[in-house]
């Protein structure tokens, strides 16, 4: 568990530092939900690791899966192809996004509800 708390916790930070780019560099790009939902994955995450109710843990972790998966949606939905650094940058975390549903996945097919 430390391995994927540790790549959300990287994501998450990750995002907010491209949301503070674009907001630089395009500020008519509203980022306010990407910056909430991918704190939320990070926030829920932490939440269901303390739970001490297996209820607790898995509402926890289900939010946070359905926070990822909104986040990954909100960044293929942003239009920066005109800096090549964010779009770089964009593509990373989407990536990185997807590494983190698989293993979302793979915790969420163990879970018993």
């Amino acid at each position: 568990m430390q391995e994927i708390e540790q790549l959300i916790y990287n994501f998450t930070v990750q995002c907010f530092g491209f949301t503070k780019s674009l907001n630089k560099e395009l500020p008519q790009v509203d980022t306010r939900e990407l910056k909430e939902k991918s704190g939320t994955v990070s926030i829920k995450f932490l939440l269901a690791l303390k739970s001490k109710e297996n209820t607790d843990f898995s509402s926890n972790l289900k939010k946070s899966y359905e926070s990822l998966i909104t986040s990954i949606s909100l960044l293929q939905n942003i239009n920066c192809s005109s800096i090549a650094s964010l779009e770089e940058e964009k593509k990373t975390l989407i990536t990185k996004s997807e590494i983190l549903l698989v293993k979302f996945k793979v915790i969420i097919g163990k879970v018993i509800y």
